[in-house]
């Protein structure tokens, strides 16, 4: 009489199933990754979109019918213009934050008039509080200023 006998049993069973997970995690990393650098590209726009409206706030103040006075305030202009621009910054957040300009004289907010460079031929900022006609803002979101971008 024969014997029937069942199909060995694999000692492999469920092998497959660590290699899936590894997988797993990899794309989940990489997903991670990407959407990391969205959200940077994000913020990056909307942290030029709120430098620019900040300049265009201070630039509007800066540049009154009073320019054509002959007791022009030049410093006063300023002030008026540097507060102008940081309550437009701050209205406009940044990955859901608002901004936070260096209000100094030497800050994130600099006055001065565009020249153009013999040498080169190109257009340079100089800065100057005598009659300035230009406003420049520089917003960033760094560590080192307690107020980063949080990743995801």
């Amino acid at each position: 009489m024969r014997r029937v006998s069942s199909p060995p049993s694999s000692r492999r069973a469920g092998t497959i199933l660590p290699g899936i997970l590894v997988g797993l995690v990899v794309m989940i990393c990489c997903l991670a990754l990407v959407l990391d650098k969205l959200w940077m590209d994000a913020a990056t726009t909307e942290l030029r979109t709120a430098s620019e409206a900040a300049a265009f706030a201070a630039a509007r103040e800066l540049i009154q019918d009073d320019l054509l006075c002959e007791d022009y305030d030049s410093q006063e202009r300023m002030k008026a213009a540097r507060e102008r621009a940081l309550e437009v910054a701050w209205e406009n957040p940044v990955a859901g934050q608002p901004v936070e300009l260096d209000a100094t004289p030497d800050g994130d907010i600099r006055f001065g008039q565009l020249v153009c460079d013999s040498d080169s031929g190109r257009t340079r900022f100089l800065q100057t509080v005598q009659k300035p006609r230009t406003v420049v803002v520089t917003s960033c979101r760094l560590r080192s200023r307690g107020n980063p971008v949080a990743l995801w």
